[in-house]
């Protein structure tokens, strides 16, 4: 998905359709396992640094990314942000799924 809505970027300006948020959670869904940086997280986005440090502010704040105790700064998707990203990801393949059946009739 990621590469998919970057690939938008030479026919739709890019501040038309970023999202900072869901690229962070994207990344960190296929990180899973690992931790990122905020320097990481904030490469995965289109925006600035400062407007990046917002974004993962926000996703910490609804409890959907955490910093572990045990790991300095290295943020992962919480519990909550990995179930919401598998449902997001399944919600986006059973539409293709219609949409491949669709064009089989």
């Amino acid at each position: 998905m990621i590469v998919a809505r970057r690939a938008l970027s030479p026919a739709i300006p890019i501040d038309l359709v970023h999202d900072p948020v869901l690229d962070m959670m994207l990344a960190l869904f296929m990180a899973t396992g690992f931790r990122l940086s905020r320097a990481q997280l904030c490469a995965a986005t289109t925006v600035s640094g400062t407007v990046a440090d917002r974004w993962i502010d926000v996703g910490l704040g609804h409890g959907l990314m955490e910093i572990p105790a045990d790991r300095g700064g290295d943020i992962r998707l919480a519990r909550e942000g990995r179930a919401m990203m598998r449902s997001a990801l399944q919600a986006v393949i059973d539409s293709q799924r219609v949409l491949h059946a669709q064009d089989l009739h």
